[in-house]
């Protein structure tokens, strides 16, 4: 899937109701899991997390 243009996986970990989640903004890696019931909840909790790191990343270079 892609967010903002940042492509990101997620997929069910064989522990119920556990995501697996993993994005690359600049050549670094950030993953985890996150822990719902519902497919849509864990995708916008990864959609948020991609959010944060380009917020982060662009105060980092000065450009908000």
């Amino acid at each position: 899937m892609i967010h903002k243009g940042v492509e990101f996986t997620l997929r069910p970990t064989v522990e119920p109701d556990i995501w697996q989640w993993r994005f690359d903004i600049a050549g670094v890696a950030k993953s985890g899991k996150t822990y719902t019931r519902l497919v849509h909840l864990a995708i916008r909790r990864v959609q948020f997390k991609i959010e944060n790191a380009l917020r982060t990343q662009a105060l980092k270079l000065g450009l908000a």
